[in-house]
Order: C-alpha cells, then structure tokens, then sequence
C-alpha cells in the first residue's frame, strides 16, 4: 500500500484518496490506530481538494473506521449514507458498499437510539445488494448476534455465531463467531470458557480481546495471580495499542477492578472511561454491544470509595440499557448497582439494593444468565 501511494505521489488525486481510505481500512483490524487515524486524515485532507462531490463522504468514512474503538462523533453520522449515494454505478456496486455499510449503525448505536439502528439494519438487510453479497449479509448477521447477546436471547446469538461461518473465507468471520461464541459462555458460567481463552493465548501469546475477557473472569473467581498477569499485560497498553478492543477491554477491566477492590486500576482506568459517558461500548463494527460506558465509570467510582457519583453513573447505565432492550446488561448493571448502594448504606440504600438483586436474580436466571446468577445469589446469601 505504501508503495502504491509512493507510486501516485503527494499531490491530491482519486487514487491517492481511494489509497489512503483502503490503508485505513486495512490499519483498523490490526490495532493499528495511529496509523489508521493518519491515513484517514490525509484521505480527508485529499478529498477537500478534489473537485469531486464522491471524495469527501467516503474519506469521512475512513475517518470513522480509523475511530473504532473510541469514543463516537456524532458529527460523522451521516457519512456513511452520504458515500452511499455515489454507489450507483455498477461498477461502484459492492466492493464500496463493504467499505461502507459497517459504519451506518455505528453512531446510533454508541447513543443508544435503538429505533434508528433497527431501522438501518432492517434497510440494509433488503438491499438487492445485501442480498447478493454473503459478506454484506455477514454484517447483518453480525448486528443481530450482537443485539440478542445484548438482550440475552443466548440461543439466538450462539446460533448466528455459529452460522455466520458461512460467510467465506474471511478471518474476520471466524473471529467474530469466536468472539460472540465465549461471550455466550460466559454469559452460561460454562467452566470451559477460561480454558479455552489460555489455550487460544498460549498459541497466539498476546491478545487484547482474550485478555480482558479473561481478566474480570478471574477476577469474578478469586484468582488474583491469573487476573493480575493478565492486567499487567493490559495495564501498560495505550488507547492507541488496543485500538478497536479499547471498549471491551475498558469494560472487562472495571469490571475486575471492582472485583478486586483495586483503587490504583481503578484510578487509572476512570479518565479513560469517562471519555465514553453516555454511550454505549461498541467493539469494532459491533461485534459485541460491551456496557453502557456509565457502568465501567460507576465500578471505578464506587472502587475510589466516591459511592454517590457511582450511584448515579450506575443507574443511568441500568436506565440507558433498558431503554436499548438488552435485557442482560442492564441486569449486570443492576447487580453493580446493588453492591454501590450497599456499600454506601445511604437511607433506604439497603431496601433499594435488595430490590434490584432479587430482580437482577430472576432476569438472569431467565436469560440464563448462570454466572451472574450465582454473582448475584453470593451477595444474596451475604445479607444484602
């Protein structure tokens, strides 16, 4: 790719906008942000000196690919329907619209306006196009596994993990059914889940997604030395360095720290969560729907012993994932939320959190929810 941009030079060109949109691309998967985000904005840059009405909004959606994993602009969410317009062509058809279609739901989705993202899911998944393409399809697929896990229709995602094989060839379908297959394990507490991450760790030697997950599972365990060789990793790694993964590993690490009762994880982590206030955790183009980010900001706080603003930043996160319909984040949230309250021992703090254990308890078991179930049934039995 170098080579080819060498090759067109520095003046502003189509090829060397539609060059440095495909380098950006190509950067997001591999974690490589800053140069992704680099890329993205020299495309920028390019396409504002064209006198081409093309240009502009399909570098405006390399912009948003090279922000995978931080926090949304809402200023790009047109972006995408923008390029869409100059996909007409045949022989614009597909190949852009690959490049395209991922970022449609992307801001709606980080602001939680579900309405908006049903309704791009369901234009996008009767498009004559879509349909004519299993990778166009994929992300469709993607989405909707994303959305049940979310809601904790378990059966439904693993299914669609397990389906979305059929896509073809593309590592990245094989990653994603991967992805969204643990997180249902996890969901179940199936024992298994943590052998399988250190083996798929002890081949491959660093990954940042199977870190994390394993990180707060330990630390839900009690096996302090397995989370903090896994932190330690996590810990010395820049937003930069996680790249599309910073959500998920943001999530899983409050998550741990409040497990553990750790104020310096917890201190460290809080400047990087508040930066997502208000919106949703998304993992690359929606492989995973994480947390409300109000929920790894209300563990930090409560950890740093600041037990009001915890309280506040936890309900909001329970508030904005009822609202979203996912059913079993905002259990999860219900459960952190619970713990606050008892911690903090304000009046009526205690009839409060007894409520929201024993609906959280019956929400995951329902979903089957077991891990969170027995979370849940451990603070029960303790009295709260």
């Amino acid at each position: 790719m170098d080579e080819a941009l060498a090759a067109v030079g520095d003046a502003a060109s189509p090829a060397r906008c539609l060059l440095l949109t495909h380098k950006t691309v190509r950067a997001v998967p591999l974690a490589q942000s800053a140069a992704a985000r680099a890329a993205a904005d020299a495309a920028v840059d390019t396409a504002r000196l064209l006198d081409d009405p093309a240009a502009v909004p399909f570098a405006l959606v390399a912009r948003m690919w090279s922000l995978l994993g931080s926090p949304v602009r809402p200023e790009l969410r047109d972006a995408p329907a923008d390029a869409l317009a100059f996909t007409a062509p045949p022989e614009l058809g597909v190949s852009l619209r690959v490049f395209v279609v991922p970022m449609l739901p992307m801001v709606p989705l980080h602001m939680g306006e579900r309405a908006e993202v049903d309704a791009v899911r369901d234009t996008v998944a009767a498009d004559p196009h879509t349909r004519g393409s299993k990778h166009l399809a994929a992300y469709v697929q993607m989405w909707d596994g994303a959305l049940a896990l979310a809601a904790g229709r378990l059966d439904v995602a693993e299914h669609l993990a397990t389906t979305i094989l059929a896509a073809g060839d593309s590592s990245v379908w094989a990653d994603v059914s991967a992805l969204q297959t643990i997180v249902v394990g996890m969901e179940r507490g199936d024992p298994t889940v943590g052998f399988r991450l250190e083996a798929y760790l002890s081949v491959v030697q660093r990954s940042d997604v199977a870190q994390s997950l394993l990180t707060s599972l330990a630390a839900a365990a009690g096996d302090q030395a397995l989370a903090y060789r896994h932190i330690d990793v996590l810990r010395r790694a820049t937003p930069d360095d996680l790249g599309w993964c910073a959500p998920l590993t943001y999530r899983h690490l409050a998550e741990a720290a409040a497990h553990l009762g750790d104020r310096e994880l917890a201190a460290e982590l809080l400047p990087e969560t508040s930066r997502y206030a208000g919106q949703l955790l998304v993992s690359f183009a929606a492989t995973t729907l994480d947390a409300a980010a109000d929920r790894a900001i209300g563990q930090n706080l409560m950890v740093l012993g600041r037990l009001d603003e915890a309280v506040e930043r936890l309900r909001s996160a329970r508030a904005f994932e009822q609202a979203f319909g996912a059913d079993a984040l905002a259990a999860r949230s219900g459960y952190w939320l619970a713990r606050a309250l008892l911690d903090r021992r304000g009046p009526g703090d205690g009839d409060a959190a007894r409520r929201l254990l024993h609906e959280a308890a019956a929400e995951a078991q329902k979903l089957g929810m077991e891990g969170l179930h027995r979370d849940l049934q451990v603070v029960l039995a303790a009295g709260g």
